[in-house]
């Protein structure tokens, strides 16, 4: 979401590689509850814009390394 009110966006970006300690998860779903609504309708402000909805979701770990494998495959974010 770039303003608010405004609509809702599905974009892809490029984040950086993970550092140690985090992992880089592919999303392959995600949910907008109750709270993102008030944010996109303008009845909620988000702290800065572009603002990430969807925080709810499921995903796939990827590996940090062609040479390495995630000690998990899944990850679901609430």
């Amino acid at each position: 979401m770039r303003t608010a009110p405004g609509p809702y966006e599905v974009v892809e970006l490029e984040v950086a590689e993970p550092q140690q300690g985090e992992v880089q998860v592919r999303m392959v779903a995600a949910g907008l509850c109750h709270s993102d609504d008030h944010i996109a309708v303008g009845d909620s402000g988000a702290p800065t814009f572009p603002f990430a909805l969807g925080h709810e979701g499921a995903g796939v770990v990827l590996p940090r390394s062609a040479q390495e494998s995630p000690t998990w495959s899944r990850a679901i974010t609430s």
